[in-house]
């Protein structure tokens, strides 16, 4: 039987071939190799091999030698990464741990100065910045390297790297000065090339020739570059202003606007000179500026006209709208003192260099004395004109009388600025038409109160006793009025009132046969005792008096005879409430009598241990039997309340201004109130302060501990002089205990200073102690009210906080509210005290106004 159609047709099924459809591709077998990828590019940012817990790393876990990877790399934003995470390493560690890594660091940064693109030269400035705050004088091995690559940056081809080179070179002038002016050679010659070009035959005519200046050189001038416009000129001028002054800080030759004291005098005397090492010395001996009289006349001779350039681009007399011609805007006012700033730094560098003084130099004379410098002096006194804002009316509205007055407004006195260019005028034997000048403006000066503090008062009792020398017997008087004027208007404790005492001393000096008879001395004498019978009275007007004393004043003698008993109780009470002894350098009350000099003087000797007995006796018959039964209570309940550290200071009283009693305050005393680090030298430091800790706060169980500082601290002045030197070599340290114990315990307070002094004293301050709960935020003087040294001593008084906090000991009281740690701060010289205020994160003066919210606060924060 046959088979079916289905069946023969599944039958050629099984055989017949596949017949595909057009464009439809085969299967794959499965056993096909795939011969075809694909391929991405990967970028790794770091390897990933393990980092040691002992390496320097940031937060990504990036070393040094990968951050300096990056910082060589040719993407700009890899290598502002690398910046970057190098600030972040810097940041957060300390200078111990940095150290071994600095050569690295240093040498891949410094080629960034250079760099041409302008985020990368920013970053590196901010880098270096930090780095200097954070390793001070250690960078100093390495400093050469930084030097070499600033130097390049100045003669570099592009204009913007030139200009942060400026930027570069204000860094290191605020932070290390001494290593700067070691490279003085070569960026004294940079500053010149900077800012001036050869001038060419035609424009060195024999019209400019005539005028005792040589024109050899020519200010740049392009349009384009931002450094040659006015404003740039102005900028080089005062970083070469700041340049000199730093190379002559350094050459020790800058008085202290502060004298020493008799004894400071004969301490240095006595001592050898230790301030230097061996290369330090010859380092600053090879400088050509004060080695080489010959090249230091043709830096003269390049720089003086390039000055007097500049001046001709600000003179009111070369601008049209100009009303007057000693009216200067905002950047006149900058050039011009500029100017008179670096002219005083070459006269006091040819003095240097020459040995004479510059007004016998002939070469440095005939620069000077040149008609340009003559346009500079004809428009004393100057004045500065500011821009006026713009006030949009309402509808509607009165006029106001200040509106009206706009314009006056508009005009600034420049006091500071005539002051100097008077103290110029002087040296340079100016006419008699510009002394005439000098002695209205000075006499205007001393008689306007508005203007108090604004010009440096011992520049201003230089012109002076030059015109009292010069001057005819009017004018002379007018200028003795004015002083005692000025010196009757001066708070007592400011420091301006005592130089104003050397122009009383000049007047009745035997040099003026007339000058001491005029109605203002008779009548400054007379104010001069009355502060003698005063309890405030200060030791400058003490030793004035001592010497109008032995200059035999007839005026001074009748006074103090008619108040001869007043001065003899003031002194003695004066001398009865002094913490320690006073000095009044060459004498005391007792020079008044009649007995002679030298009596005073064997009695002087005396006094300090005569005082001492006789205060013993007093407290015999007065005190003793008061205070002997307060011991006994203290004896049978002792209940101290503070544990009181403060400096040795003889003006701080403690126990006065806080009107504390018998038992209630373990008080402990050093320079500078300073209190050790523990972990310092790696253990916990065994010292007076620790154990004076133990005693009250573990021992006796006292609950508080303070901290006082106070302005005017001889211990912070003295570290806050030393804190952009390198001289502090162990062969000084040896030989000054003081110095050694600053710069030791007192190194903290200056890197958190110089962190506040980086942020023009806005920014806060952290203080990271090891308790937790004791971690703090602080501003110091917002108000910008004290000096940069009692600014340091509020940071520095803070800073004590921490290192108590950091001892073992400590730790449990703090973490269990068992002890607490308080800041106060003294100002000696009004009397106020300031407490430490967590809340407001700064120091409050105590006062009945806000006594109420203190104590809310102690409250809140220590219970």
């Amino acid at each position: 039987m046959t088979k079916s159609a289905r069946a023969k047709k599944a039958k050629k099924a099984d055989f017949a071939k596949v017949k595909l459809k057009v464009g439809k591709r085969l299967k794959k077998a499965q056993n096909e190799t795939r011969t075809d990828f694909k391929a991405r590019k990967i970028i790794l940012k770091e390897q990933l091999s393990k980092k040691s817990e002992e390496e320097l790393l940031t937060r990504k876990k990036r070393n040094v030698k990968d951050l300096l990877t990056c910082v060589g790399n040719t993407n700009t934003y890899v290598r502002q990464d690398g910046l970057n995470g190098l600030l972040e390493l810097v940041k957060k560690n300390e200078m111990e741990v940095l150290l071994p890594k600095l050569s690295q660091i240093i040498s891949g940064v410094a080629p960034c100065v250079f760099d041409i693109d302008v985020l990368i030269r920013s970053a590196t400035i901010k880098f270096i910045e930090t780095l200097l705050v954070k390793v001070g004088s250690h960078v100093e091995p390495y400093f050469s390297v930084l030097a070499t690559h600033l130097s390049c940056a100045m003669v570099h081809l592009n204009t913007g790297v030139q200009a942060d080179s400026l930027r570069l070179i204000n860094l290191f002038v605020r932070h290390t000065p001494a290593l700067l002016a070691r490279h003085a050679n070569t960026l004294i010659n940079n500053f010149v090339n900077l800012i001036s070009r050869k001038a060419l035959i035609s424009q060195t005519g024999p019209s400019k020739r005539e005028m005792c200046v040589d024109f050899t050189r020519m200010l740049h001038t392009n349009p384009s570059n931002r450094l040659t416009t006015h404003k740039g000129h102005v900028e080089l001028l005062q970083e070469l202003s700041g340049f000199l002054e730093v190379i002559l800080k350094e050459q020790g030759q800058v008085e202290e606007q502060m004298p020493l004291t008799v004894w400071e005098r004969l301490m240095a005397g006595s001592l050898a000179p230790t301030g230097w090492g061996s290369t330090d010395r010859d380092t600053m001996q090879n400088t050509w500026l004060f080695s080489d009289p010959q090249q230091l006349e043709k830096f003269v001779q390049d720089i003086v006209p390039l000055l007097f350039q500049v001046w001709a681009e600000v003179d009111p007399k070369n601008h049209e709208g100009m009303e007057e011609d000693n009216l200067l805007n905002e950047e006149g006012v900058k050039a011009l003192s500029s100017i008179l700033n670096i002219i005083a730094h070459l006269m006091s560098i040819t003095q240097l260099c020459t040995k004479q003084q510059p007004k016998e130099c002939d070469w440095f004379v005939r620069q000077l004395n040149s008609q340009y410098m003559s346009k500079i002096m004809s428009g004393f006194p100057y004045y500065r004109h500011t821009s006026r804002m713009k006030i949009k009316k309402r509808k509607n509205k009165p006029t106001d009388k200040a509106e009206e007055n706009l314009e006056d407004h508009s005009i600034r006195h420049c006091n500071h600025l005539n002051v100097t260019l008077a103290s110029l005028a002087i040296q340079l034997s100016p006419s008699s038409h510009f002394q005439e000048k000098a002695v209205t403006f000075m006499s205007k000066v001393l008689l306007d109160k508005t203007h108090d503090g604004e010009y440096n008062m011992g520049a201003v009792v230089k012109v002076l006793l030059h015109l009292l020398a010069q001057a005819d017997e009017q004018e002379a008087e007018s200028l003795v009025s004015s002083a005692f004027i000025c010196y009757k208007r001066l708070h007592p404790l400011r420091k301006d009132r005592t130089l104003l005492l050397q122009v009383l001393l000049s007047a009745t000096h035997i040099t003026n046969p007339t000058l001491w008879k005029c109605r203002s001395v008779e009548l400054w004498v007379k104010q001069m005792v009355e502060e003698l019978a005063r309890v405030e009275m200060q030791e400058g007007t003490l030793e004035a008096a001592i010497t109008l004393r032995l200059q035999n004043n007839t005026s001074l003698n009748h006074l103090l005879a008619v108040h001869k008993q007043q001065i003899t109780e003031n002194l003695q009470e004066r001398e009865r409430s002094a913490g320690g002894e006073v000095q009044t350098g060459p004498g005391t009350g007792c020079s008044f009598s009649s007995s002679s000099s030298s009596s005073s003087f064997s009695q002087q000797a005396t006094m300090g241990m005569t005082r001492i007995l006789q205060g013993i006796m007093r407290y015999r018959n007065t005190y003793r039997e008061k205070m002997v039964k307060q011991f006994e209570v203290v004896r049978d309940d002792p209940h101290p309340k503070a544990v009181f550290f403060t400096c040795i200071d003889s003006r701080m009283l403690p126990t006065r201004f806080t009107q504390t009693n018998v038992g209630d305050m373990f008080i402990v005393r050093n320079a500078g109130n300073l209190v050790p680090h523990a972990n310092l030298s790696g253990h916990e430091e065994i010292t007076t302060e620790p154990a004076a800790l133990e005693l009250g706060c573990v021992i006796n169980g006292i609950k508080h501990v303070i901290v006082c500082g106070h302005s005017d601290c001889k211990a912070m002045n003295m570290l806050h002089m030393m804190r952009n030197s390198d001289r502090t070599l162990q062969e000084m340290l040896k030989l000054s205990p003081l110095k050694a114990w600053l710069v030791r315990h007192g190194h903290s307070s200056i890197v958190k200073f110089a962190q506040l002094e980086v942020s023009d004293f806005q920014a806060p301050l952290v203080f990271q102690a090891e308790t937790p709960m004791r971690r703090f935020i602080a501003y110091i003087d917002p108000d910008n009210r004290f000096t940069v040294e009692d600014k340091l001593s509020q940071v520095n008084t803070l800073q004590q906080l921490q290192n108590i906090a950091s001892y073992n000991f400590m730790r449990e009281g703090l973490l269990r509210n068992r002890v607490y740690i308080h800041a106060l701060w003294f100002d000696i010289y009004t009397g106020d005290i300031y407490y430490f205020s967590r809340q407001q994160k700064m120091f409050v003066d105590i006062n009945e106004t806000n006594i109420e919210k203190l104590l809310d606060e102690v409250l809140k924060y220590y219970t």
